[in-house]
């Protein structure tokens, strides 16, 4: 198989808005146990559909009527209840970040301290907790290079005990995989956070 045909294999379409992205970039759904179920790691057998990891995608694609017939057939039957569906991806999409965060660390990626975003040459990312100082924040952020991604999310209670660490208001993450991983998370957990 070529490289071309190995990209391309890894598209896919959102079923409710039409958008054309990356597999690991949209939730997959597939039909378990009679219903449809939403299968965050992928890994669940059998043919899917996709949806962006947004509340006006899943809300557009939790009220379709009809489905592909190769996937579904009939009145559509969700596993996660509709009314549920936003809260249950925040949950997945924060177990999900805290999972990379953990390896992150692990794998020496991730620095923490406010003064890690020094330490760390050229960071992809910085992740400030929501109730870290402002003056703080800024001098945090003044300092990084063009092109670091900041995120605010969590608590520093939160973000010290994910990491095993106390209370921790600050983390820089080198360039890795694992740091795309982190950012994408965090965008999606505080998408939903801001829909409650």
């Amino acid at each position: 198989m070529t490289r071309t045909a190995e990209k391309n294999n890894s598209i896919r379409t959102c079923l409710a808005c039409g958008a054309e992205r990356r597999r690991e970039d949209l939730v997959r759904f597939v039909v378990a146990a009679g219903g449809i179920t939403p299968d965050w790691r992928g890994v669940l057998p059998g043919r899917a559909v996709y949806a962006c990891p947004t509340p006006a995608c899943l809300d557009r694609f939790c009220r379709l009527r009809r489905f592909p017939d190769r996937f579904f057939s009939g009145a559509p039957v969700f596993a996660v209840p509709r009314e549920n569906m936003m809260a249950w991806v925040q949950e997945r999409a924060e177990e999900s970040l805290l999972h990379f965060l953990r390896l992150a660390r692990k794998s020496g990626a991730l620095m923490p301290g406010q003064n890690a975003a020094r330490a760390v040459t050229a960071p992809a990312a910085v992740l400030i907790s929501r109730d870290t100082a402002e003056r703080t924040a800024s001098l945090v952020m003044r300092g990084l290079p063009d092109g670091t991604v900041i995120i605010r999310w969590g608590t520093k209670q939160r973000l010290g005990a994910a990491l095993g660490l106390r209370p921790l208001g600050v983390a820089a993450i080198a360039a890795s995989p694992l740091a795309s991983r982190i950012v994408h998370y965090a965008s999606i957990a505080n998408l939903f956070g801001q829909e409650s």
